[in-house]
Parts: structure tokens; C-alpha cells; sequence
């Protein structure tokens, strides 16, 4: 039983890892978009009484 664990546990590492490198090497992007917009009075800022919020996503 713990054989089988340490193998499934290292076949899904491997998958992980196997894929960041792919996408690392063909440059996909996985998480977020590329465009870098801004909008000031869009999804990403929020107003509340007299102060305004703004929130910046960096990559």
C-alpha cells in the first residue's frame, strides 16, 4: 500500500512538473491574460463613499 502511494504521489509530481515545463518552454501563458488595459472606473476598482480603491494586478 505504501509502495502504490509513493508511486501515484510521484507519477502526479511528475505530471505537474512536466507541465509548468512545457508551457515554460512553448511561453502559454496559465494563469492571467496578457492584455494590460486600464480601466479606472472597471472590474478592478471599486469606490466606497469618498475614497477610491484602485487595485493593480502586476505580472
Amino acid at each position: 500500500m505504501r509502495k502504490r502511494l509513493k508511486l501515484i504521489f510521484l507519477g502526479y509530481l511528475a505530471l505537474v512538473v512536466g507541465s509548468f515545463s512545457y508551457a515554460s518552454f512553448t511561453g502559454t501563458r496559465l494563469l492571467g491574460d496578457d492584455a494590460e488595459e486600464f480601466e479606472p472606473n472597471g472590474p478592478g476598482s471599486q469606490s466606497s463613499g469618498r475614497v477610491r480603491v484602485h487595485r493593480y494586478y502586476h505580472k
